[in-house]
Parts: C-alpha cells; sequence; structure tokens
C-alpha cells in the first residue's frame, strides 16, 4: 500500500482529468472513434498476417507449411482490404457487434423468463435482455445507431475509469496526509 501511495496523488488526477477528457471527446465524435477502431482492426490483421508470412519466410524449407503460408497470405490480404476500404469495416464492426448485443440480449431475456418464476427479479432481466436485444437489432438495421452505440459503451467505460482513477488519487492525497501526520 505504501508503494501505492509514494506516487503523486496529483500525477493519478491528471491521469484521471485526461481520461474524462477522454470520453467527453468520444461521446461528441463517435463516427471518427468507430472510424479509428476500424483501423486500428484493419492494422492488427494486415500485421498478423505479415508476421505469419515472416515467420514462414524464416522456417527451413522443410519445415515450411502450406496451410501456414496461405492463412498467413488470406490474412494479410484481409488486412490490405480492410484498411482499403474503412467504411466497409465501420459497417462490419457495426454488424458484429449489433449481432453481438442482439444474442446476448436474447440469452438474458431468455435466462429472465425462466428466473421470473422463482425470483421477481427475473423482470429486470427480462426487460434489460429486450432492451439490449432491441438495441442490438437497431445497431444492425441502422449504421448509424451502432456507430452511437459502440461510441457511448465505449466513452461509458472511459467515463467510469476517468472517474475511478479520480476518486483514487483523493484517496492517495488523504492517505498521504494521515500517514505524513
Amino acid at each position: 500500500m505504501l508503494r501505492l501511495l509514494k506516487r503523486k496523488w496529483w500525477v493519478t488526477l491528471i491521469q484521471g482529468i485526461l481520461l474524462l477528457i477522454f470520453s467527453f471527446y468520444i461521446f461528441v465524435n463517435p463516427i471518427i472513434v468507430l472510424h479509428t477502431i476500424s483501423i486500428w482492426i484493419g492494422v492488427a490483421v494486415l500485421l498478423s498476417g505479415a508476421i505469419g508470412l515472416v515467420a514462414w519466410l524464416m522456417d527451413k524449407e522443410g519445415d515450411r507449411d502450406t496451410m501456414t503460408l496461405i492463412w498467413s497470405l488470406v490474412t494479410a490480404i484481409a488486412g490490405v482490404l480492410m484498411l482499403a476500404n474503412v467504411f466497409s469495416m465501420m459497417k462490419a464492426v457495426t454488424m458484429v457487434f449489433g449481432s453481438w448485443m442482439l444474442l446476448a440480449g436474447l440469452a438474458v431475456f431468455y435466462s429472465g423468463l425462466k428466473a421470473r418464476k422463482i425470483n421477481s427479479l427475473g423482470w429486470g432481466a427480462v426487460i434489460a435482455g429486450l432492451l439490449a436485444a432491441l438495441g442490438g437489432l437497431g445497431m444492425i438495421l441502422n449504421i448509424n445507431s451502432g456507430v452511437i452505440g459502440i461510441s457511448g459503451l465505449l466513452g461509458i467505460s472511459v467515463l467510469l475509469t476517468g472517474i475511478a482513477i479520480v476518486l483514487l488519487a483523493m484517496i492517495k492525497k488523504t492517505a498521504l496526509k494521515m500517514h505524513n501526520g
């Protein structure tokens, strides 16, 4: 605990404030955020394929696997295609995320239906699951909903992390005062 407190509390406070500012940027610029996420996915896929190709080339000729070469080439080409058409990639990310939300919402809805027989809190799961499923469906059917949904969840996550870090800074400041007398 003392090692944690030795770090200046104000450094932690600045980190938290920067995350709060970043969260507001995310909320205000959802299209830019999804665009950036899509580019990062494309870069990651391209690098994965390229690394596979380099590894294949570095293997001894007798150890080279044709399937590894094919998979690495396909992966690298997919990364190039993703980066060449970022708008399509944004749609794909939205569709995947929306599908995940839809399926997760339906699973929670179904579990809530079963649970409501045992406990009235199951109705909360029914409602939450239904709302999540509808939100996922909205993302699938309307890319604008998907952009806002994905960026909104990311923004909320960054906002909550920023708040937690600001609170941690205040705890550090108080603990240091108590420790120093």
